[in-house]
């Protein structure tokens, strides 16, 4: 938050209201208004003007300020949903709650709190449940016919692909070469972009807290579904993102599988046939951003690529195979929809709303990695143009570009956030910003709440995202410095699933998750895997530990602590 100290500066002047404004030439109101450290709407030329007829330094002035209400000034909510994963403030989404008033047509109403703690690059969001249930009924009621929802939808497409477009043009050497007001112009279109983006598409995570899981149930029960016939009717015909990427890289194995230099090919030939292959080039600029989440970006390498690539020309079987899967995935996915309304004499899927959102869900996922990358882009100009560490830079928010750029957001500040923690509070359009030991309490607090009637249960109920019987080691994992811990076969028990852990849920014989709905990645790649998979427990990464041997019985709905380690 932003302190402007004009009355000690007009007490150690020995100015008066008055005098300040006769001095500079400003609207005595103005003065006023900022000597009692009301800054809302008060333009920068202002300060400037200030601080240039007392020649004062921009920091003698203003300085940006922790707000550390105290926790007694917020009322928790009766009940707590909690999401969790790798994220860095400025990546995060929260801010648009903050600052942007959701639009009434598609929030019945607003998420009314919201705490986000983050900490080295790992953060925690605590919703409030009930207003999380009000949000996704109230726009279920609204939006439950497939033609309404699209109509949604395509409002907010323009700005989906805005973001597509912003990463698709991204020159990080040209962002590097902005003056920073070149910069501060860039971060206010991307963030305008950001925004409207998830104005329109924040709404999906209230359906989290389970809403659509119960709404299904009713759904199935009036027409007699089964739990399969569920998992066919929720399921996107249109593949996931990851596998849009994955049938690209068969093509060009296909393609390289008739080049005569590749007999029996190793990496480094690939690599050698590859490094100039257009088509490689344009594959590697398209998907570079799978593999990266919201802390962390990772690159796609043309190493890694001749490696995935030699494994399919060794295998061609596997190759046409894995390729015949991919192109025939839509065409089969309608079949079987097809075959179940067929069944119960249905002219249309009455689970069709949830299969929207869920390819809804997976296709903002996409933008948003990719607008991620553009993030990223933003970051590296301003470590250049303020000398501010890139890490540390992470833990600003989209309000405070302009402020670090004009030096009022010290290196401190940012690295008492990522070393210290800290919390954001937001509140209808406003938030306020905890640091240190204070925002360490305050996130006891909101776990306690979590934690007061969560016992040691043999038992752990769930909802089924993707059906079967799966028995075995588990493996507690938040993020992905804990990949290497799970072995073939083993359990994956996280908070919940990300691109990025694909591979990691490929290895594993089952999934478990605290959170997600049925429209939820680790519904989604479970289905796609066939892998069992529940959702939805709340807190099995906290009642399994690693090396419990447990079963996932996707077939009914819980997880079993067989033996603890």
């Amino acid at each position: 938050m932003i302190q402007v100290k004009l009355q000690t500066i007009a007490k150690q002047l020995n100015k008066t209201i008055t005098d300040i404004a006769h001095d500079t030439g400003l609207n005595r109101n103005t003065i006023t208004a900022l000597y009692h450290n009301q800054v809302d709407g008060i333009k920068f030329g202002t300060i400037e003007q200030i601080c240039k007829t007392y020649r004062l330094k921009l920091n003698d002035l203003i300085e940006m300020q922790i707000d550390a209400e105290r926790r007694s000034d917020f009322d928790l909510p009766p009940k707590l949903y909690k999401q969790e994963g790798s994220i860095v403030p400025f990546t995060c989404w929260p801010w648009v709650m903050a600052i942007t008033q959701p639009d009434q047509a598609v929030f019945s109403d607003h998420y009314s709190i919201l705490y986000a703690y983050f900490q080295r690059d790992y953060g925690m969001g605590y919703w409030d449940y009930y207003n999380m249930q009000r949000v996704s009924q109230g726009v279920y009621r609204r939006y439950n016919s497939p033609k309404d929802l699209e109509l949604l939808f395509q409002i907010f497409l323009p700005y989906a692909r805005s973001l597509e477009a912003a990463y698709r043009n991204l020159d990080i050497e040209a962002l590097l070469q902005m003056s920073a007001s070149q910069v501060r112009q860039f971060s206010d279109g991307i963030w305008d972009q950001y925004r409207q983006f998830w104005v329109y598409s924040l709404f999906i995570d209230s359906f989290d807290a389970g809403f659509d899981q119960e709404q299904i149930q009713i759904i199935a029960k009036k027409y007699d579904l089964t739990i399969d016939e569920i998992v066919v009717l929720t399921t996107p015909q249109e593949l996931a993102f990851t596998n849009e990427r994955y049938i690209e890289l068969l093509k060009i194995a296909k393609r390289l599988s008739r080049h005569k230099s590749l007999g029996m090919p190793t990496v480094t030939a690939v690599k050698e046939v590859i490094a100039g292959d257009e088509g490689v080039a344009e594959y590697i600029k398209a998907f570079d951003y799978y593999k990266s989440n919201y802390a962390h970006i990772s690159h796609i390498t043309l190493e890694e690529t001749a490696e995935e690539l030699t494994k399919y020309l060794l295998d061609k079987d596997l190759l046409t195979a894995e390729l015949h899967r991919l192109e025939q995935y839509s065409a089969q996915q309608i079949k079987k929809q097809k075959a179940v309304l067929r069944k119960h004499r249905l002219t249309h899927n009455p689970l069709e709303f949830f299969a929207k959102l869920t390819f809804w869900r997976e296709y903002r996922k996409q933008v948003n990695l990719k607008g991620i990358h553009v993030l990223d882009g933003l970051l590296q100009a301003l470590q250049k143009q303020t000398g501010i560490p890139y890490r540390y830079l992470q833990y600003l928010s989209f309000e405070e570009v302009d402020a670090v750029l004009k030096g009022l957001v010290s290196l401190d500040v940012l690295k008492k956030r990522c070393e210290q923690g800290g919390l954001v509070i937001i509140q209808g359009n406003s938030y306020k910003m905890i640091e240190g030991d204070e925002a360490s309490s305050l996130r006891d607090d909101l776990e306690e709440m979590l934690n007061e009637a969560n016992e040691d249960p043999v038992v752990i109920p769930g909802n089924i995202a993707s059906q079967g019987y799966a028995r075995g080691v588990a493996k507690v994992i938040l993020d992905r410095a804990e990949f290497d811990k799970l072995e073939e076969g083993e359990i994956l028990v996280t908070g919940m699933t990300r691109p990025e852990f694909v591979p990691v849920m490929k290895k594993a014989a089952g999934i478990v998750t605290n959170e997600g709905g049925i429209t939820c990645h680790a519904a989604i790649v479970s289905r796609e895997l066939g892998k069992p998979c529940i959702i939805g427990t709340k807190n099995a990464t906290q009642l399994i530990h690693d090396g419990d041997l447990i079963e996932v019985r996707a077939n009914h709905g819980s997880v079993r602590i067989l033996k603890r380690a």
